[in-house]
């Protein structure tokens, strides 16, 4: 079967019908309740503002192929993360340059990079730590929890799994490409850090579905909610029990880049898993050079060749590829 593949005009579309939808009072929320026992799945995403593809298989479940009438048993959530980043990127002209584009991943902070003390931080009015905390409860309830991104670059999409990868969850994803470690290459947190706290086995992961606005970044998107809600015993199994197992290419990241101030650039755009050397400069600025400490390969520098903020990585440095059979 050829998933559908929607337009911009259908993504935004999808955007103004979440923004619509409330749970428990709280904006950008539709919940699925099949009213049978069952696990609970979370899709999240527009966690960073200007990362439209996760809004694909919401407009794929409310426009194409109804989900509620499909589900087996338990429950999907579908949450539109960073609801004040994203109504910025979608204000947005279409002409709008790429530091415009930029300027609309978050409001004050950047949402997957969390202070882990967040929930418990009062009197801050700050709009991600104001709606991390009102999807916190939600958020815990996940059995399982799948955060859509995608990349400022033109990237093959990835899998980063939470605390790590399980391949039951993902077969089917048409991707082959496995992220683990990158959690604990970060100073803060990701948002998955905090999903299924109210689970004792819970498994969480984040997808890049490619670059922000390529179409077949919507359509991997849909094809990878498919996959995970037939894995989770939701919708009907398509993949047979004893199919072959796959071939992942794993980069395991070790560290990441951390520019001392804000002088440093990257002394180059590095594609995602650009090979690199050890004692290759990485970044320079005034100051030292930042030297890679290991061969290996970079992962997610930014387009810009710096982040948005010193608290965030340049970029992330893995070990030599090698692959996983799963």
């Amino acid at each position: 079967m050829t998933l559908p593949i929607p337009a911009f005009a259908e993504i935004r579309a999808a955007f103004e019908a979440i923004c619509q939808k409330r749970w428990n009072g709280v904006r950008g929320i539709e919940l699925f309740n099949s009213g049978k026992p069952g696990p609970t799945v979370g899709i999240t995403m527009m966690t960073h503002g200007n990362e439209p593809s996760g809004l694909a298989p919401y407009w794929y479940y409310t426009q194409v192929e109804p989900l509620l009438p499909r589900l087996h048993c338990g429950k999907v959530v579908f949450i539109l993360s960073n609801l004040d980043a994203a109504e910025r990127y979608f204000a947005l002209p279409a002409n709008a340059s790429m530091d415009e584009r930029i300027s609309t991943r978050g409001i004050a902070l950047n949402m997957n990079r969390l202070p882990e003390d967040i929930l418990t931080l009062h009197n801050d009015s700050r709009s991600e730590v104001t709606r991390v905390q009102e999807l916190a409860p939600l958020w815990a309830t996940f059995d399982t929890g799948m955060d859509i991104h995608s990349t400022s670059l033109e990237s093959a999409p990835m899998i980063v799994g939470h605390p790590t990868v399980k391949a039951e969850l993902i077969k089917g994803f048409p991707i082959d490409v496995l992220i683990s470690g990158i959690s604990s290459a970060m100073r803060l947190k990701p948002a998955f850090h905090f999903y299924g706290t109210q689970r004792t086995d819970s498994s969480h992961l984040l997808i890049e579905t490619g670059s922000h606005e390529n179409p077949l970044s919507f359509q991997r998107a849909i094809a990878c909610a498919e996959a995970l809600l037939a894995n989770m015993g939701l919708l009907e199994q398509v993949f047979a029990d004893d199919a072959p197992a796959v071939n992942y290419l794993h980069y395991a990241v070790t560290s990441s880049l951390y520019f001392p101030n804000e002088s440093y650039r990257t002394t180059e755009i590095f594609p995602n898993f650009a090979p690199i050397t050890k004692g290759q400069i990485l970044a320079a600025g005034n100051g030292a050079p930042l030297l890679a400490e290991h061969d290996g390969h970079a992962l997610m520098c930014f387009a810009t060749g710096k982040p948005p903020c010193l608290k965030e990585e340049a970029l992330f440095l893995s070990q030599p590829v090698k692959t996983l059979r799963l």
